[in-house]
């Protein structure tokens, strides 16, 4: 029986199984690769949230380092009055009056330690005064001074620390009174404070019985 090589050929090749396995495996490999695509698209979006949260996080660090660093410095205090050691000292953030009195190497036997308030904190740029027995207080713009008797604050003699403590007064309107005191001098009355820039009327009144005036 004679056999036709040429069809036998044809239908050896038309039907190996190389060929009938292509379609599947191309099928797979597209459904692999589009999977992987999606998979990093999804990836990279949480790591960029990421990348932001770390990002305030190193920021907040860094301020409060800042003000730590800031509120550590060292700033002077002048000391006067009746203390062996008159003159300018330096000290850190929660320093109180004791510590100034003994850098100036304490009391002379003439100071009136009623006066004054050894556990009080100190103000950068103050002028500590320290009477002598018999002698009132002296008003001195930026001094160390104590709340008068009924508990209001005196403008003529409170400290930054001591007005920052009225409603409505932060440390830059505090800084304001305080510099608009050294350049016209004690304040005739509480409303003189509304001469103030920055202190209206509406500001006043939310301090205004919690204030008063001592002599200059």
């Amino acid at each position: 029986m004679a056999i036709d090589l040429k069809k036998y050929r044809r239908s050896v090749h038309s039907h190996r199984p190389g060929q009938r396995k292509r379609a599947p495996i191309l099928f797979s490999v597209s459904i692999i690769a589009v999977t992987a695509a999606l998979l990093l698209l999804v990836a990279r979006e949480p790591q960029g949230h990421s990348f932001e949260m770390t990002t305030d996080v190193t920021t907040t660090r860094n301020l409060i380092e800042i003000a730590e660093k800031t509120t550590s410095l060292p700033f002077p205090v002048h000391i006067d009055g009746a203390v062996k050691k008159p003159g300018v000292y330096s000290f850190k953030g929660g320093a109180i009056l004791a510590e100034a009195i003994q850098e100036a190497g304490g009391f002379t036997a003439l100071a009136d330690t009623s006066q004054v308030n050894l556990a009080m904190l100190l103000d950068p740029h103050i002028k500590v005064y320290i009477p002598e027995k018999g002698e009132e207080m002296p008003f001195l713009p930026g001094s160390f001074t104590e709340h008068p008797a009924d508990g209001k604050i005196d403008i003529n003699r409170a400290s930054q620390a001591e007005l920052e403590t009225l409603p409505g007064i932060g440390q830059a309107m505090a800084s304001a009174i305080i510099s608009y005191r050294e350049q016209h001098g004690a304040f005739n009355a509480t409303e003189d404070l509304m001469l103030v820039p920055g202190i209206k009327e509406g500001r006043f009144s939310q301090i205004e019985s919690l204030i008063t005036v001592g002599a200059p």
